[in-house]
């Protein structure tokens, strides 16, 4: 048997797990495609990292700074 990576039996599991549920429930197959698909984004934000930042930048964005008239580009 060729050696898998832990991420990728992480998202074989998840994405399985997902469908069963999503079969128990019986929901619409768009509703499954679509979660799967967050599902797929959520695992590659995670595994490279970025899954922090995205949280930081929605949850604590800094505040908007108005922009002064000597900041304003003259024309």
């Amino acid at each position: 048997m060729p050696q898998l990576s832990y991420p990728t039996i992480i998202f074989l599991v998840a994405v399985g797990v997902f469908v069963i549920l999503a079969k128990l429930f019986k929901v619409g197959k768009g509703v499954v495609v679509l979660g799967v698909g967050v599902l797929i984004a959520w695992l590659c934000l995670y595994f490279t990292g970025y899954d922090e930042t995205v949280y930081n930048i929605i949850f604590h964005a800094p505040p908007v700074q108005h922009a002064k008239p000597e900041d304003l580009i003259k024309r």
